[in-house]
C-alpha cells in the first residue's frame, strides 16, 4: 500500500531518531554517537531508496536510458546501411566508367561490392 508504514519502519524511525537526539544531547560517548549517527544515516538511506518516489524515479531513469540506447542502435544501423549503399553506388559508378575496381572490392559481374562479413 502506498504510504503505509509498517511497525518495523515505525520502530526503526523512533529508535534512530531517539538515538540521534541522545547523541546530540551528549548522553552517549563520542564513539557511540558517531556509530549511532552512521547507523541512522544508513537506515534513512535505506528508507529513501525503498520509497515509492525513489523507485518510480529509478524506473523512469532506466526507461529513458534504454530508449536512448535503442535510438542510438537504430541510428548506428541506419548509418551502416547508408555506408554500404554509398560503397555500392561508388563501385557501380567506377564500373560504369570502365575503370578497374577499387582494391579490396570484389566484382560479381554486375557491380563491385565490398567484402563484408555479416557474421
Amino acid at each position: 500500500m502506498e504510504g503505509h508504514v509498517t511497525f518495523g519502519q515505525w520502530l526503526g524511525n523512533a529508535i534512530t531518531g531517539g538515538t540521534l537526539f541522545a547523541a546530540w544531547a551528549g548522553v552517549f560517548p563520542t564513539f557511540i554517537a558517531v556509530v549511532a549517527s552512521i547507523v541512522a544515516l544508513v537506515w534513512y538511506l535505506i528508507q529513501i531508496s525503498e520509497s515509492a518516489t525513489a523507485q518510480r524515479w529509478l524506473a523512469n531513469r532506466r526507461t529513458r536510458k534504454v530508449a536512448r540506447l535503442r535510438a542510438r542502435a537504430i541510428k548506428l544501423a541506419a548509418a551502416g546501411e547508408s555506408a554500404r549503399a554509398h560503397l555500392e553506388a561508388r563501385a557501380l559508378l567506377i564500373e560504369a566508367q570502365g575503370k578497374p575496381p577499387l582494391p579490396g572490392l570484389e566484382t560479381n559481374g554486375f557491380a563491385s561490392y565490398p567484402k563484408i562479413d555479416e557474421g
